[in-house]
């Protein structure tokens, strides 16, 4: 047997080195073992790429192209004109195959106890949805404005005139709380100087951020807006 060279003893070393030196935990093939994953519950859609059909092409990959399996998702839209195109974009994905949608609803009241019983399984989700205010009938808001504006402008509109501008002021509700957006902060856009000019306006949609958040608070209701938006983030 000849004597090992000093490069073979060095080439030894190093191999008793390697075998000592303990696993690196920091890389992910690592990390997977010790602790898989867990599957994602919130998705990002790029703002380059369609909302609607993204959520229709990750449902149907979600499924795997199972009829039965697509079927099976509930998917709570938060208006009838989203649950149309949300549909409509799964016909597409479909294409001319045979398939199953999903269940697609809009928030309503009669709904809420339908998702009731389908949260039962979770306790805390449950607890939730049953401390949620009622909302209120959209005829009642309108019925309430109406007359608050026939109050505050003395009888100067008839009642047919009242109930227009109180679905106006309806509307205007809606949209602040669809896009997340204060009526309270409303002075703060009147420019300097100008202050006169908008007084007769703010006295008007006071009625919207004063008097309709104040009968709310008297009833212990919500606005059904706000009522749609609440159960979609459960």
């Amino acid at each position: 047997m000849r004597p090992r060279s000093k490069a073979d003893r060095q080439r030894q070393q190093e191999k008793r080195a390697r075998s000592q030196t303990p696993k690196d935990t920091n890389t992910p093939a690592a990390i997977d073992s010790i602790a898989p994953p867990k599957q994602a519950s919130v998705y990002n859609v790029p703002a380059s790429k369609s909302f609607i059909d993204s959520v229709a092409a990750g449902v149907m990959a979600r499924a795997a192209g199972n009829p039965l399996a697509i079927a099976d998702h509930l998917i709570v839209v938060p208006d009838d004109a989203t649950a149309t195109a949300l549909r409509t974009a799964f016909a597409r994905q479909i294409g001319e195959t045979v398939g199953l949608l999903p269940r697609i609803e809009t928030v309503t009241r009669t709904q809420a106890g339908e998702l009731g019983l389908q949260l039962a399984g979770n306790a805390a989700l449950t607890k939730t949805l049953a401390e949620l205010p009622e909302p209120t009938s959209q005829m009642e808001r309108q019925l309430f404005l109406a007359s608050e504006i026939l109050k505050q402008q003395g009888g100067r509109f008839s009642l047919t005139k009242a109930m227009q501008l109180a679905a106006e002021l309806g509307h205007f509700i809606d949209l602040a709380i669809r896009h997340g957006v204060g009526v309270s902060a409303l002075d703060d856009l009147v420019p300097a100087g100008f202050e006169k000019q908008w007084q007769k306006t703010r006295e008007f949609l006071s009625i919207a951020t004063d008097a309709w958040p104040a009968h709310l608070e008297r009833t212990n209701r919500i606005n059904a807006e706000t009522h749609k938006k609440q159960l979609t983030e459960i």
